[in-house]
């Protein structure tokens, strides 16, 4: 079996782990290992910091008077004059309400196409006539999870809640759909490098991270989890549009996939960012004011500009070509990379199976 090498917290913002996020009987934790989200059972709302976990007995005891609960609730009486055919117009309805996709997470590695397919994720539910939430977009996973909670709390049917993160969220989560995409780590190294401004360490280890997150979603059953590749989505966008909009139950035809592929095109995408660039720097000139959320901050000498409506920010777009990482890295931090993650790249295909490690 393969694994991934052991490492800290993935790339991205850190959960702290003293966050419960507590919603609809389910229990949003952050871990310790990977920042890692796990639901539990509760029994109520709420979202604090430091909530004690139940112990076993705590979480049988509230278990039962929950069965008991839904045992004792009384059924809903349609006063349709035709009992038959309202009794199953209610029943549809109701059945329709419950299934309905509430969470669509884009769970997955930093610097492997994600952003463009939340996005795509988005415009194909809008065009479902779905209404798409968030309205503006957050840019710390922590923000996102606490969403997770108004989007499971939300009686809308027509609502629908997108969530983006870079780290491990448990499969049992209600009425969610999943999808995760996968890059070589030797390109989305380099890509997360020059993205973030960091060294190559720290690069090293935010992929330690990712090939954990890409084991972790392996493991979903396919129904449930979609997994796309980078170079798909690079060389055949239309078909990795239409397999987001199956995936979410919103099947379009191939005319709407190619609009969709034009909306979020490089140069669109590019544009975008230049307009949230032009914006930003227009009112500082002003004296006018910014919210924090159209800012990105890594540092004093690294500050960007934010599109709340997709995300996307200074720097998402770049001139990188898969394959670059050969000339980009040293003698030195190839071998260290391959030292690292030559036994996970074999295992999956990245690397030739008698190539030395």
């Amino acid at each position: 079996m393969c694994s991934a090498p052991n490492a800290g917290h993935p790339a991205g913002n850190s959960i702290e782990s003293d966050l419960d996020v507590t919603f609809s009987g389910y229990r949003l934790a952050g871990g310790k290992t990977f920042g890692e989200c796990r639901f539990m059972a509760v029994s109520e709302w709420s979202l604090s910091r430091n909530m004690p976990y139940m112990n076993r007995a705590e979480r049988r005891r509230q278990r039962k008077k929950a069965e008991k609960s839904a045992k004792d609730a009384k059924p809903v009486q349609s006063r349709n004059p035709n009992p038959s055919r309202g009794g199953q117009a209610l029943g549809a309805v109701y059945r329709t309400m419950q299934d309905a996709i509430k969470l669509v997470w884009i769970a997955s590695m930093p610097r492997s196409g994600s952003m463009w397919t939340y996005n795509v994720g988005r415009s194909v539910l809008r065009r479902a006539g779905r209404k798409v939430f968030p309205k503006d977009v957050p840019q710390k996973d922590r923000d996102m999870l606490a969403l997770a909670a108004q989007g499971l709390q939300d009686k809308d049917p027509t609502n629908v809640w997108t969530l983006k993160v870079h780290r491990s969220i448990e499969r049992n989560i209600p009425r969610s759909r999943f999808i995760t995409t996968h890059r070589d780590p030797r390109d989305a190294l380099v890509s997360f490098k020059r993205f973030m401004r960091c060294d190559f360490e720290r690069a090293l280890k935010a992929m330690m991270g990712s090939v954990s997150l890409c084991d972790h979603y392996r493991n979903f059953p396919a129904e449930l989890c979609l997994h796309l590749e980078y170079r798909d989505i690079v060389k055949t966008p239309r078909d990795v549009v239409q397999r987001i909009a199956e995936h979410i139950g919103c099947p379009i035809t191939s005319e709407i996939a190619s609009e969709v592929v034009n909306e979020f095109s490089k140069s669109n995408v590019e544009q975008r960012i230049r307009d949230a660039e032009a914006s930003v720097e227009r009112r500082a000139a002003l004296g006018d004011p910014i919210t924090p959320g159209e800012v990105v901050r890594l540092g004093p000498r690294n500050q960007r500009a934010f599109d709340l409506t997709t995300g996307f920010q200074t720097g998402h777009v770049s001139d990188y070509r898969e394959g670059d990482w050969k000339n980009s890295l040293t003698l030195s931090e190839k071998d260290r990379m391959l030292t690292v993650l030559g036994p996970w790249l074999r295992c999956n295909g990245y690397l030739a199976m008698d190539t030395p490690v």
